[in-house]
């Protein structure tokens, strides 16, 4: 048997607020339903949320300290 404490009932509450902002967020980026075309990240209040690569632009989490690194490949254009 689990025993949720105090702080966990706190995460989960918190993770469902986040799931609700992040559907209005997305719903403000395109109404029809976000769909992800070429790259993006997404965060709420300094908080990162998600990110998605595109063929040509990859994001990735710094390894060394927080924030991302942006590649964009030589062959892109615009």
């Amino acid at each position: 048997m689990h025993v949720w404490t105090a702080n966990k009932k706190e995460e989960l509450k918190l993770g469902k607020q986040l799931d609700k902002t992040v559907e209005k967020v997305l719903e403000q980026i395109d109404g029809a339903g976000f769909r992800q075309k070429g790259a993006f990240n997404l965060r709420y209040n300094g908080t990162a949320l998600c990110h998605g690569d595109s063929e040509h632009i990859k994001i990735k989490k710094k390894t060394d300290r927080q924030g991302i690194d942006i590649y964009i490949d030589e062959n892109t254009n615009g």
